[in-house]
């Protein structure tokens, strides 16, 4: 399962300070990482501009790093879903039959129907969201035994 993680919004509340992601934040989504282990993560922020692959996985605890797998690319020209034309480009380079989710704070971003839990970024990722996120992922496990 790949999970397209956007970070202002989700990681990063709209009153912090510019790249810099809120520990609290990153502590809650890194739990549910923990719980399901077959979520590997692509960064679908705009930071991956600003930030290598390997300046975005040390925003992570070491544990983690090693799941955050890739960033997508900014896909030229006008799209009217451009975050969906990103991950769809990415998902037929690295991983075409792979299920996935997206958490992002703009489901407009997104085809309607697209698999997006939407965060609030006044409050970034919610427990309400992990919920969400966390059901999701557990109804598409290709092994649901092993995912408890």
């Amino acid at each position: 399962m790949i999970v397209f993680l956007g970070l202002d919004g989700v990681l990063r509340r709209e009153t912090a300070p510019k790249y810099r992601l809120e520990a609290p934040l990153v502590a809650q989504f890194e739990d549910l990482l923990y719980e399901l282990p077959e979520v590997e993560v692509v960064i679908i922020s705009t930071w991956r501009d600003v930030f290598g692959i390997q300046e975005l996985r040390g925003l992570f605890s070491s544990d983690v790093r090693l799941r955050i797998v890739s960033r997508t690319r900014t896909i030229p020209g006008l799209h009217e879903y451009p975050r969906q034309v990103e991950a769809e480009a990415w998902l037929r380079e690295h991983a075409p039959d792979a299920p996935w989710v997206a958490v992002d704070d703009r489901p407009e971003l997104w085809r309607p129907g697209a698999p997006v839990i939407p965060c609030d970024p006044a409050q970034g990722l919610t427990e309400g969201a992990c919920s969400k996120l966390r059901a999701h992922i557990r109804s598409r496990a290709p092994n649901r035994d092993l995912v408890k």
